[in-house]
């Protein structure tokens, strides 16, 4: 009996001692994986970034903009150009009036023959009313100012009427690379001198025609208050 009782004593010391000191230890538990982002029934998922549309401009010039063209296509750069009507520094017209058309068109042919050019009679609004005769437009009031000191020993008294102006400008949206990378402005305005003042920015959001588009009670324009503004007085086309 006493000799069953130390053999149990002795398989229990062994197995004690190969646990503990002589099997390896068990491999560490495996992480538990990360938990998904809880997200709202219906909610979309968030698509993987992508490059975005570029636009370069604004130019001021239909030649300049094929330039550009030009330079895009030779660096395996695709872009669509576009036109838009924008808000354009004021011209300064320099005017002087007559109480008839007969009395302008006299004074014209006075100008004329003293030697003063860019001179026209301006068709007045109502029949044999006050006629504008037109001294001039130009982009800087400077130079209107100038105008009317040079013409200062013609009794003319006439005055700068400051005209606003709207002008297009051309666009270029250029396609995103596929891997990503953005159009060199500087090496753009390297090679095209009279970019120089174009930037890059964010394509603009294309809109249906009107046409195209569903008529609701928020798509239609809500009537401009008051009365509509007086037209701008009749002026040369042509700005010095």
């Amino acid at each position: 009996m006493k000799r069953w009782i130390a053999g149990l004593v002795f398989a229990n010391v062994a197995v004690y001692a190969y646990l503990h000191l002589v099997a390896p230890p068990p491999p560490p538990p495996a992480p538990a994986p990360a938990p998904h982002p809880l997200r709202l029934a219906g909610e979309p998922v968030a698509a993987a970034a992508t490059p975005a549309c570029r636009s370069i401009g604004p130019l001021h010039d239909a030649d300049v903009a094929q330039l550009v063209a030009d330079w895009l296509k030779g660096a395996k750069r695709t872009a669509t150009e576009r036109t838009v009507e924008a808000a354009a520094p004021p011209s300064y017209w320099v005017i002087t009036t007559r109480k008839s058309a007969a009395l302008a068109l006299r004074l014209v042919q006075q100008l004329r023959a003293a030697g003063v050019s860019d001179v026209e009679a301006v068709p007045p609004d109502v029949p044999d009313g006050e006629t504008r005769v037109s001294l001039g437009v130009y982009t800087e009031r400077a130079r209107a100012e100038r105008r009317i000191l040079d013409l200062k020993g013609y009794s003319l008294a006439p005055t700068i009427v400051e005209q606003p102006r709207r002008a297009m400008q051309w666009w270029l949206d250029v396609e995103p690379a596929a891997d990503g990378a953005q159009v060199d402005v500087a090496a753009l305005q390297r090679a095209v001198p009279a970019a120089a003042g174009v930037a890059l920015g964010p394509c603009v959001l294309s809109l249906p025609p009107a046409d195209a588009m569903p008529d609701t009670p928020d798509s239609k324009p809500a009537p401009a208050p008051g009365a509509p503004a007086a037209p701008p007085p009749k002026k040369p086309a042509a700005a010095a």
